[in-house]
């Protein structure tokens, strides 16, 4: 006797559920690879630029106060929010917070280059993905938060199901 090919109901709606899944994940996977490389190359670029401010302090205070005539509490303060917002998103620690601290300066440096400068309008940009969507799951505060979890709860004390 000949076995029948026709896979019955309950197989297929298992493959298809299968392959759904599959290629759920694979877009989550993607989405989180796409993050972790825009946050090190936005904040990557962000910190040098302030540091590069840093290490000639006395010359970028001349060159803004000449230029755009900002003073220089200002410029200290750009400065130093270039450095913790860019460490910020690089690491992904409090992300969106960096994220729109990044997203001012760097406004702040389109309007004073009149948009003469294509890194200023890109990093904008590129702050601007990150407020919306986070650090996504390779950060460092996603893993700090999974150890808390972890060793937090045990699972003979948990009474609520997971779904």
């Amino acid at each position: 006797m000949k076995k029948s090919t026709i896979q019955p109901y309950w197989q297929k709606r298992l493959q298809i559920r299968y392959v759904q899944s599959y290629n759920r994940t694979m877009q989550t996977q993607i989405k989180n690879i796409a993050l972790l490389i825009i946050r090190i190359l936005v904040g990557g670029m962000i910190a040098y630029a302030g540091i590069q401010k840093l290490m000639n302090m006395d010359m970028t205070i001349v060159n803004f106060a000449n230029y755009f005539q900002l003073s220089a509490p200002i410029v200290w303060a750009v400065t130093l929010g270039e450095i913790a917002a860019g460490l910020g998103i690089i690491f992904g620690v409090y992300t969106k917070i960096a994220a729109i601290g990044a997203a001012i300066i760097m406004a702040g440096a389109v309007y004073y280059t009149k948009g003469t400068m294509m890194d200023a309008i890109l990093l904008l940009v590129g702050s601007l993905v990150l407020i919306f969507t986070g650090s996504g799951k390779y950060s460092l505060k996603t893993s700090m938060m999974k150890s808390s979890d972890t060793s937090a709860s045990s699972p003979t004390t948990s009474t609520t199901p997971s779904f």
